[in-house]
């Protein structure tokens, strides 16, 4: 319920494309996404690709994709959970198959006091996809999404600020088309998602007491696959997109209806060959305000043995300047160029019986990046940065057993100042196991974050945040087929941290709930 960036392999939050069931979720303005607001009813995977990937997804996949996919077995659910800090939260989910539909329900309604004052979280989603079988192989679809949220800003920097909130209005909807033909697969679809952020703080000492963003995004998505047979396919596609933002504030209309356009031809193709199979993609993005951008990406996988598998890959990605960056008066520049990146992977992967191990090093650098330029008080494209380093996890399934430890060492560094981006730890990991004795699943996870760099809130100068190890405890027993009870304690050792310095996290936090199947 609080503001929350992701990092993957050290690239910036605005460099990692968001997609809900294919739809993009990054606000035009800014181009990050704000995970207060996640979806997470009905989810029934999380895909993420790590690395420049821009040749399937185009803009902002500079860094790495992360996918929701929503979708569960038929049946209901409802939860119904309470806890400390006034936490409350009912959650539903639905899916029901008719023949040739499917229809999927998905929603909750959640709010929260939060540990601090001015730390309140109010949340309203509901979310649903009806899938219509017009033949056998021909499927036309609707999907539709509509998130109301509010939060409170509890601090700014070191000063409390009691009534600072951001109050938070999401909505798509998309028309999804899937064809099945033979040696053929047609999938598309057109939506509209529009954003309304409203921030206010009446106390706020500059002045600046209000400003509402309000941003539109048209798309639509053609592509097809040949398969003409074995180990072989063909892909490619269009893409178009228009983004429009308004944004206005105390002191009056910063942004009245920018637009950019870009339409995108991309192409893959896939071939297997004994142990070897290779992918092969390119993507063309021609956009109004900025010109052009080619991704190529080349990945391969050789199988040694019905255990080992090698792996790499080769990419580059882009992020388009967004138009706020464009456009914004004073900051703004209309001729700003997308960010590039650029990079490689290589790993193994061995897997026997209940056991996995997977090991990946990698290294990724970015140009003209765009920064605030303060000579001349306007965005430029003026840095470089470098992110390398590998990921560890090993994994052991069984019936009962779940348990994975994953450890990601990282080397993140501004090429123009050599110092280290801030908030990227040189070191990170987690343990998590869970146990299910009969009716009973228990889980344990474990987090720790190393020392990394950051900004002090109060004089802004860079400061070391200090590492920190987090424990949570869950436990739920499947008292019936109807009914499980369950019970959560998050930070169970009540420790003193935060994830970014000036935003303390929370201390330990007790939930129950029950959740209903029928």
């Amino acid at each position: 319920g609080q503001q929350a960036s992701v990092f993957i392999r050290g690239a910036e939050s605005d460099q990692t494309l968001v997609l809900w069931n294919g739809i993009p979720l990054n606000d035009p303005y800014f181009g990050g996404y704000n995970w207060a607001f996640l979806p997470t009813e009905g989810v029934e995977r999380v895909e993420v690709v790590g690395g420049p990937f821009s040749a399937l997804y185009g803009s902002a996949a500079a860094g790495g994709v992360i996918q929701l996919i929503t979708g569960n077995e038929p049946g209901v659910w409802i939860g119904i959970e309470a806890g400390e800090n006034a936490h409350r939260r009912l959650s539903t989910s639905l899916t029901h198959h008719l023949e040739r539909t499917k229809v999927d329900f998905h929603g909750h309604w959640s709010e929260g006091d939060g540990n601090y004052p001015n730390d309140f979280y109010d949340s309203l989603e509901i979310a649903g996809n009806v899938d219509f079988g017009i033949t056998d192989a021909v499927q036309l679809g609707v999907r539709g999404r509509v998130n109301d949220s509010s939060t409170g800003v509890p601090f700014d920097g070191a000063r409390a600020s009691l009534e600072r909130r951001i109050d938070w209005r999401e909505s798509q909807v998309a028309l999804p088309l899937q064809a099945n033909l033979e040696s053929w697969d047609i999938e598309g679809y057109v939506e509209r998602t529009d954003y309304d952020n409203h921030f206010g703080d009446p106390q706020d000492p500059f002045g600046f007491t209000e400003g509402r963003t309000e941003s539109i995004a048209h798309r639509g998505r053609l592509n097809t696959t040949y398969r003409p047979g074995s180990g072989l396919w063909i892909g490619g596609g269009v893409e178009v997109e228009n983004l429009e933002v308004t944004d206005r504030s105390s002191f009056g209309a910063n942004l009245d209806g920018v637009d950019q356009e870009t339409l995108a031809l991309f192409s893959q193709v896939h071939f297997s060959l004994g142990s070897l199979s290779a992918d092969l993609g390119v993507r063309y993005d021609d956009n109004d305000v900025f010109g052009s951008a080619t991704s190529p990406r080349l990945g391969l996988v050789f199988a040694a043995t019905d255990s080992i598998r090698f792996r790499g890959s080769y990419g580059e990605g882009f992020r388009a300047p967004s138009l706020g960056e464009l456009f914004f008066p004073f900051s703004g520049n209309a001729d700003l160029q997308p960010e590039r990146s650029e990079g490689y992977e290589l790993g193994i992967a061995w897997q026997h019986s209940a056991w996995s191990l997977d090991l990946v090093t990698f290294e990724t650098r970015y140009s003209n990046l765009i920064d605030y330029d303060f000579a001349t008080g306007r965005n430029l494209n003026v840095g470089r940065a470098q992110t390398r380093g590998s990921e560890f996890e090993a994994r052991y399934r069984t019936d009962r057993w779940d348990a994975r430890a994953q450890w990601t060492h990282l080397d993140a560094v501004s090429l123009d100042s050599g110092e280290a981006l801030k908030r990227r730890p040189d070191d990170s990991g987690s343990v998590g196991i869970t146990f299910r004795p009969g009716r009973w699943s228990l889980n344990l996870t474990s987090r720790y974050n190393g020392d990394r760099s950051d900004v002090d809130p109060v004089t802004f100068a860079t400061a070391t945040n200090s590492s920190y190890v987090r424990h949570d405890l869950a436990g739920r027993w499947q008292a019936s087929p109807r009914w499980a009870p369950y019970l959560r304690i998050l930070n169970a050792t009540d420790e003193e941290y935060a994830e970014a310095l000036g935003f303390p996290a929370p201390g330990r936090t007790l939930t129950g709930g029950v959740q209903l199947s029928f």
